[in-house]
């Protein structure tokens, strides 16, 4: 085998810690569980008087709106899921400040790119618009590693020509995901279960209860048919924990057609790989009916072993 001349093109990219997320907080939650103060914590914001909340509000929209597309509905969502948590009298329904202060009190930044960014992958961008003859735009996947080290998959672009490499601007703010209910046929679900040496008297159970075809959340309905003394059974709860997390472990992740590449993260969801989504490889994949797509293989880790996804 030859000799292999490579030239260093002189481009790189440098992780930003102002890329970051806003993610769902509940006090207690970490690597040592504690008691939770959610109650507490919304009894506090209820009772705040009405100009503190206002205040408070504004000035949260304002500090806070630029960094995160959509702040109002995200912090609405935190808000609801939160505020039946305290244990005080509360109004029927919430005003438009303390929504926002309460989701904001139950929101943290999370910067995705806080401890490092690695592992690059290109393949061919879909848009191929606005070149010189001879250059290539191409899609780069990214390790994203943020605080607590945890992995996600970010994306950046570059043009490749006569001027060497060079990488085109990464836009913000961030955009996530909406995750919702993955796919299964019957068959794929056991076979998947029996991969993982996973499929015992309880699992088949569950599975012979499942339609032909069905989505993650359905698994919840073929758990509630099964017999009496399989329900009964001592180690029931680590068997439904296990089906579970592979029901979950196919879902859906769909961003705003209005985001550009460069603004997506691909964050954890399931319990495989919620302690990372780690090195992507992404491929272009023509069809038989010439239609074109983009799949990857990642390593998916839970924080104490790792699996292909």
């Amino acid at each position: 085998m030859g000799a292999l001349d490579l030239t260093d093109a002189g481009a790189g990219l440098h992780a930003d810690p102002a890329r970051v997320t806003a993610r769902l907080f509940l006090p207690g939650e970490g690597p040592t569980r504690v008691r939770s103060r959610a109650g507490e914590i919304v009894d506090r914001v209820l009772a705040l008087p009405p100009i503190t909340l206002r205040q408070s509000a504004e000035a949260i929209v304002r500090d806070f709106g630029e960094r995160h597309d959509g702040l109002i509905d995200l912090l609405t969502r935190h808000a609801e899921t939160v505020a039946s948590a305290g244990s005080g009298s509360r109004p029927a329904q919430l005003t438009p400040e303390q929504t926002i202060v309460l989701g904001a009190v139950f929101t943290m930044e999370y910067a995705v790119e806080g401890a490092a960014l690695c592992n690059p992958s290109a393949t061919p961008h879909p848009d191929q618009s606005g070149l010189a003859p001879g250059e290539l735009r191409v899609a780069v996947a990214l390790r994203a590693i943020g605080e607590g080290h945890v992995s996600s998959i970010g994306f950046a672009s570059a043009v490749i020509g006569s001027a060497g490499w060079v990488f085109e601007h990464r836009d913000l703010p961030l955009s996530s995901a909406t995750i919702s209910e993955g796919d299964w046929t019957r068959d794929h679900f056991r076979e998947a279960l029996e991969q993982e040496t996973r499929l015992n008297e309880l699992s088949a159970a569950i599975v012979r209860g499942l339609p032909a075809s069905f989505r993650s959340g359905q698994i919840e309905d073929a758990i509630r048919e099964l017999p009496v003394d399989l329900a009964q059974r001592r180690d029931l709860h680590g068997d439904l924990e296990v089906v579970r997390a592979m029901a979950w472990s196919a879902y859906h992740a769909r961003f705003a057609d209005s985001s550009d590449l460069t603004q997506r993260v691909l964050l954890p969801f399931s319990s495989e790989e919620s302690h990372g989504m780690e090195d992507a490889r992404f491929v272009q994949v023509e069809n038989d009916d010439g239609s074109r797509e983009y799949r990857a293989t990642y390593t998916a880790y839970d924080g104490r072993t790792i699996a292909p996804a």
